[in-house]
C-alpha cells in the first residue's frame, strides 16, 4: 500500500484517520492555551503555588521554589537545591555557582511577574465577589438551593450581581463550553471511526490490514489513541475536575443558552468531564499531599473509561505496540541494544497512555505486562508525556493495577534502583572528564574524525542516554529514598548543568568539524588519491631497479604489481557508486602483498603500505 494513496482523499479510511490525528493535536494546543486563561474566580480554593505546580508537587520533591512553569522546568532539571556551588565545565567554582544562581534568580523573577500580572492569577482582586455563585455539579442535584440564593445579599443586589457576572464572563464561558463540546465530539468521531473499522465497514481496509500491511496506517492508528489519551490526561492535569464542573455549571446558569435551548450534549459533557470520584478529596486538599511520604496518583483511570472505545480495537493496538517497532528510523539513532529503552521511549510513552483505555490488562494480564515492562521499562519507570511532563509508573500503577505492578517490581526494587542510579552517576562523572579531555586537547581534527568518528558518535550517544536518565529520574520518589551513605559518588545540580554545557559545546564542535570535512571532501579525496598513487609508483620504480629505497631488493614482478596498483588507485572516482567497493579491494590486496617475505621483512616498505591503507 502506498503511503501517498492511503492518506489521499480517495481513501476514505486513511484520510479520515489522518484528519482525526491532526484534530487531536489541535485540541491539545487549545487545552494548554485555555488552561492559562481560566478566570481567577474559578480557581478559588487553588492557591497559585499549588495549582501551577500541581503536577510537579505530586511526582517529585518540592522545596517551594518551583511555583511557575518556568521555575518548575528549570529547577526540576537542576534538582531545585540551594546548596553547593560546584564548578561549571571544570572551571571556577564561583562562576559556576553564579550561573546557577542567575538561573534561579530569573526563575524567581518570572514567578513573581506571573503571579502579579498573569491573566488567571488567583491573587488578583478580580472576581472575588462572584465566588459564592460558582458551584460544581452538586448544583444539578438541587438547583433550587443555588438559584436565587447568595448569602448576605438582597434580591435586587443578587440579581444585579448575576447580570454583571453574565455580562463579564459570558464570552469566556461560551469559549470553554465550546472546547468541552469539541472534545466530546472528537470522542464521538473516534468512537464512530473505530467502531466502523472494527465491524469492517470500510471497503478498502480492515483493522487487521491497517495494523499488518501498512507502516503509515499502523503509525496513525496508534497515534490516534495516544493523542486522544494525551488530550484527556493533559486536560485533567491542567484543568482539574472541580474547575471543569464550575465552568460547565456557570455556562449552564448564566449564558442564557439553556433558555434558548442551545445547550447541546449537556448530559454527555457532564458525564465526560465530571471530576473523578477518587480525586474529589485530593483536589480539595492538595497541601495534605505534601505531608504524605509517597505522592498520590496523578492519573485517574476512570476518566479514560467512562466513555469507552471498542475494546477489540484498543487491544489490537496494544498488541501491535508490544510486537512491532513503529519508528524504525530510531534504530539508526540508537543502534546499541543497551539503548533500546531510549530507542523505544516514544513508543513506550504511547503504550503507557493507551493502556488506560483497557485497564483490565494492567489488572489481570500478567503475561502481557511482563512483556511490556521487559521491552520498554526494564531500566526506567519515569515516562515522558505529550508536552514534556512525566508520570511515575511506580506511583501510577501501585495500587489499582496489580499485574502491572507485579511486573514492574523487579525494576523498582531497592537494590536495582540503587544500582541503576549508581551506574548512571558513574557514567555522568566519567563523561564530564572525557568531554573535558576532548575539548582541551583540540582532538576533533579531520584525521581524527576519519579514524575515530564512529567511536565519537557512540560516546555522544552514551552521554545523552545517561543525561536523559538522570534528568528523568533525578527527582523521582524511588531515587530520593536511596541513602547517600551507600554511595561514594554524588551527582548534584552543578554536575548536570556542567555536563549539559560541555556536551553542547562538544556536539557543536563535532558538527562544525564534520561540516568542514564535508566542505573539503573533494580536496581531501584528491590529495589522498594522489598520495596513494605516488607511494605505489615509488615502490614500483624501486622494485624495477631504481634506487629510491636503498634497503629494498630488486623484483620486477613486484614492480609490475605496484605499477598496476598505482593505476587502480589513479582511476578511482569520487562520485562513483562502486568506489567504496574498489577501495576495499585495494586495501585487501595490500594486506595480501604484505604476507610476502620480501615485503614483510622490510620495515620501510611495510610503513609505506600502512600509510597508503590509512589514506
Amino acid at each position: 500500500m502506498q503511503s501517498a494513496q492511503f492518506t489521499s482523499q480517495d481513501d476514505v479510511c486513511g484520510y479520515k484517520l489522518q484528519t482525526l490525528v491532526c484534530k487531536g493535536h489541535v485540541l491539545i494546543t487549545k487545552v494548554l492555551k485555555a488552561a492559562n486563561e481560566i478566570p481567577p474566580c474559578f480557581l478559588s480554593g487553588y492557591e497559585i503555588e499549588d495549582f501551577s505546580s500541581r503536577f510537579n508537587n505530586e511526582h517529585g520533591k518540592n522545596d517551594g521554589s518551583d511555583t511557575s512553569s518556568f521555575t518548575s522546568t528549570v529547577l526540576h532539571l537542576f534538582g531545585g537545591k540551594k546548596g553547593g556551588d560546584a564548578g561549571i565545565g571544570g572551571g571556577d567554582k564561583k562562576s559556576g555557582g553564579s550561573l546557577l544562581q542567575m538561573i534561579r534568580s530569573q526563575a524567581t523573577s518570572y514567578r513573581h511577574n506571573s503571579i502579579s500580572t498573569g491573566p488567571c492569577s488567583p491573587l488578583e482582586d478580580d472576581g472575588n465577589e462572584y465566588i459564592p455563585m460558582l458551584v460544581d455539579f452538586s448544583y444539578l442535584t438541587n438547583p433550587d438551593k443555588f438559584d436565587g440564593l447568595v448569602q448576605n445579599l438582597a434580591a435586587d443586589e443578587e440579581h444585579f450581581l448575576e447580570r454583571k457576572f453574565a455580562l463579564k464572563y459570558r464570552p469566556i464561558l461560551l469559549q470553554y463550553y465550546d472546547l468541552f463540546e469539541e472534545i466530546y465530539n472528537y470522542y464521538f468521531d473516534i468512537n464512530c471511526f473505530t467502531t466502523d473499522l472494527d465491524k469492517g465497514r470500510f471497503v478498502q481496509h480492515t483493522l487487521r490490514s491497517l495494523l499488518l500491511e501498512s507502516h503509515e496506517a499502523r503509525q496513525l492508528l496508534c497515534e490516534l489513541l495516544h493523542v486522544y489519551g494525551s488530550l484527556l490526561l493533559l486536560l485533567d492535569i491542567y484543568i482539574p475536575g472541580e474547575i471543569r464542573e464550575r465552568l460547565i455549571i456557570a455556562h449552564y446558569r448564566f449564558t442564557n443558552e439553556r433558555k434558548n435551548g442551545k445547550v447541546s450534549n449537556f448530559e454527555a459533557i457532564c458525564k465526560m468531564f465530571q471530576r473523578s470520584t477518587s480525586s474529589i478529596d485530593s483536589n480539595s486538599n492538595i497541601k495534605q499531599k505534601r505531608s504524605e511520604e509517597k505522592p498520590k496518583k496523578l492519573i485517574q483511570a476512570d476518566f479514560f473509561t467512562r466513555l469507552p472505545l471498542p475494546q477489540t480495537v484498543v487491544l489490537s493496538i496494544i498488541e501491535c505496540l508490544v510486537s512491532v517497532e513503529l519508528y524504525n528510523e530510531q534504530v539508526f539513532a540508537f543502534p546499541s541494544h543497551s539503548h533500546r529503552s531510549v530507542r523505544l521511549a516514544q513508543q513506550g510513552s504511547m503504550l503507557a497512555v493507551i493502556l488506560l483505555f483497557n485497564t483490565q490488562t494492567m489488572k489481570d494480564d500478567s503475561s502481557m505486562m511482563r512483556q511490556i515492562v521487559d521491552k520498554f521499562f526494564h531500566d526506567s519507570w519515569i515516562v515522558p508525556l505529550y508536552n514534556g511532563s512525566e508520570i511515575d509508573l511506580s506511583i501510577e500503577w501501585s495500587a489499582e493495577f496489580p499485574a502491572a505492578m507485579e511486573s514492574l517490581n523487579d525494576v523498582i526494587n531497592g537494590t536495582n534502583v540503587e544500582k541503576l542510579n549508581y551506574d548512571n552517576m558513574k557514567i555522568i562523572l566519567a563523561c564530564i572528564d572525557e568531554i573535558k579531555r576532548y575539548l582541551a586537547q583540540n582532538t576533533l581534527t579531520e584525521l581524527f574524525l576519519l579514524d575515530h568518528g564512529s567511536s565519537l558518535m557512540d560516546f555522544l550517544r552514551d552521554t545523552n542516554v545517561a543525561l536523559r536518565w538522570q534528568i528523568l529520574h533525578q527527582k523521582s520518589y524511588l531515587c530520593s529514598k536511596i541513602p547517600n551513605s551507600n554511595s561514594t559518588m554524588i551527582v548534584d545540580d552543578d554536575d548536570i548543568l556542567s555536563l549539559i554545557l560541555l556536551l553542547s559545546q562538544l556536539e557543536v564542535e563535532t558538527r562544525e568539524s564534520y561540516r568542514r570535512l564535508l566542505q573539503n571532501r573533494n580536496n581531501i579525496w584528491s590529495k589522498s588519491r594522489d598520495s596513494g598513487v605516488e607511494k605505489m609508483t615509488n615502490l614500483s620504480k624501486h622494485f624495477f631497479g631504481n634506487e629510491i629505497l636503498k634497503t629494498v631488493e630488486k623484483s620486477e614482478g613486484l614492480g609490475r604489481w605496484f605499477a598496476s596498483m598505482a593505476e587502480e588507485i589513479r582511476f578511482l572516482k569520487y562520485d562513483s557508486s562502486v568506489t567504496g567497493g574498489d577501495i576495499q579491494l585495494c586495501i585487501e590486496a595490500l594486506d595480501e602483498i604484505k604476507q610476502l617475505d620480501l615485503i614483510d621483512s622490510n620495515a620501510q616498505v611495510m610503513s609505506i603500505l600502512d600509510e597508503t591503507q590509512i589514506n
